[in-house]
């Protein structure tokens, strides 16, 4: 509600923090929608943000701040970029598959091991 009060008269410049927090993903993707929707008319979206995925897919261009003072700034490709192989990426979306052993047949006290990733 607080959203379509700040755009009701189509300010040029929108400034949000944290626009997503607390709602159902259902409105997750309408506030997004919205967010690409000024952007794409030419209008300027100041986005503050803890969560780095929400704002990777909502801007161009990435400030990060530490205790006031900005310490990484540019286009969001090119900081990505900047980063090496030092840099890790988890990805949750892959199928888990469970183990044939079935919790009953393992005994009491017993553990089971999960596989390496390496």
């Amino acid at each position: 509600m607080q959203l379509i009060g700040a755009l009701l008269h189509e300010p040029d410049l929108v400034i949000l923090d944290e626009p997503t927090v607390g709602l159902d993903p259902v409105n997750v993707v309408l506030v997004r929608n919205v967010l690409r929707e000024l952007r794409d008319q030419g209008r300027t979206v100041l986005l503050s943000t803890h969560m780095m995925t929400e704002a990777e897919k909502l801007v161009d261009d990435i400030v990060l701040i530490h205790r006031g003072r900005a310490v990484l700034a540019g286009a969001l490709d090119e900081v990505r970029s900047s980063f090496g192989v030092d840099t890790v990426q988890l990805d949750f979306s892959a199928t888990v598959h469970s183990s044939p052993v079935s919790p009953a047949s393992r005994g009491p006290g017993s553990t089971l091991a999960a596989p390496s990733c390496a």
